[in-house]
């Protein structure tokens, strides 16, 4: 968030004081006091321009913003306005890492390595050239470190697999390393 206040002699402003709420015109919940520094505060022509990076937000939940001055006496000015926010995650994922691929007999067994982070899915990309050219691609279920395919699905020869992360709002990671898996001929 960010705002701006006047420079005063009179009364210098020391800190600021951030509230929220979840609904318009409802009270607002007191969430940090920052000093000058702490807002990012910077001064041009007689006005602090500041700003703060409130974190730990629900995607999608409306929040409610105000923010207060101090004075150095500690006065604390009425609340200003409020400003509405929904916060969207746009960060993406981390890439998928400890991708294997196996052959068995009558299966194609691909499966790594969970990532820690809001990763929702996964999407298996399949292709029959080296260097990320992938043909098609399958999502997984919520949350799964594996597929099982039926080997008939796949030619024989070499096969090309590397994956990607995609979290609740549909962010898209960068791929895994890509692995190579030869198919037998029957």
């Amino acid at each position: 968030m960010s705002w701006y206040s006047p420079v005063s002699t009179v009364a210098p402003v020391t800190s600021f004081k951030i509230y929220y709420g979840l609904a318009s015109g409802k009270a607002s919940s007191y969430i940090a006091s920052l000093s000058l520094s702490e807002a990012n505060c910077n001064i041009s022509n007689n006005i602090n321009y500041c700003s703060y990076n409130v974190s730990n937000l629900v995607d999608g939940q409306n929040y409610y913003f105000k923010v207060s001055s101090l004075t150095d006496k500690q006065a604390e000015s009425p609340l200003s306005g409020s400003k509405e926010v929904i916060p969207t995650d746009t960060t993406a994922p981390a890439a998928p890492t400890g991708l294997t691929a196996e052959a068995t007999s009558s299966k194609v067994i691909i499966s790594w390595k969970a990532n820690t982070d809001d990763t929702l899915y996964y999407r298996l990309f399949h292709g029959i050239l080296a260097g990320k050219k992938a043909s098609d691609s399958v999502d997984s279920p919520n949350n799964a470190t594996s597929l099982v395919f039926d080997q008939s699905n796949y030619r024989a020869g070499d096969n090309f697999f590397y994956l990607a992360a995609i979290d609740k709002s549909g962010n898209v990671s960068l791929t895994s390393d890509e692995v190579k898996l030869v198919i037998p001929t029957k």
